[in-house]
């Protein structure tokens, strides 16, 4: 700045200072934008599992196995711990097969015992007449293939269902977010160039 009259030295430290700003403001805008971007996807993840957990990693292979077990068991109704004996897993991202289960009341009854073991059943099944077995008990009959094979195509149908609502939302929301920042980081990088030709 030497030789600069004291206007002039004025202007170059003012316009010096609003570049240094204007640059840490892109940086900001930018990190801001990205953190935004993430706490949004995954806010937005969240509630679309609780609303439908068709959404969840392993979700349809869970829902297809507790169909499978309930339909062609010979007891119509099974606890948490017969169905982890029978499976030989815990489900993939539920604390019980009873949990499980009560996420899914299109398909699953589950009925609630605080002094015995709560217990599940396929909706499907209970609706079918009694029978009477060779002990002479009440029981629902097995379901047949065909029945149990369409509760399966429809639990498919659900969860394609929601992988292609999710595709489509990011597919339409995530360009928006990033067109958003780059043409934030776009405009203040044009101001920053005006401003270093604009010269003293």
């Amino acid at each position: 700045m030497t030789g600069q009259c004291p206007q002039t030295q004025v202007a170059t430290h003012f316009r010096e200072q609003l570049v240094s700003r204007m640059s840490r403001m892109v940086q900001f805008v930018s990190q801001g934008s990205r953190d935004t971007l993430r706490w949004v996807t995954r806010t937005t993840r969240r509630k679309a599992q609780m609303k439908n957990p068709y959404g969840s990693d392993g979700r349809l292979q869970d829902v297809l196995s507790l169909i499978q077990v309930l339909a062609y068991s010979p007891k119509t109704r099974r606890t948490d711990q017969g169905l982890q004996a029978e499976l030989k897993r815990s489900p993939a991202n539920s604390n019980s097969w009873i949990e499980l289960a009560k996420q899914h009341p299109e398909f699953f009854r589950v009925r609630e015992d605080h002094e015995k073991s709560s217990h599940v059943s396929l909706i499907a099944r209970n609706a079918q007449q009694s029978v009477v077995d060779d002990d002479g008990d009440l029981l629902k009959p097995l379901l047949t293939t065909d029945v149990a094979n369409k509760l399966m195509e429809l639990a498919v149908g659900m969860h394609d269902r929601e992988v292609r609502r999710k595709e489509f939302w990011r597919s339409f929301f995530i360009p928006i977010v990033v067109a958003v920042i780059a043409a934030t980081a776009a405009v203040t990088s044009a101001v920053i160039t005006a401003l270093y030709r604009a010269g003293p």
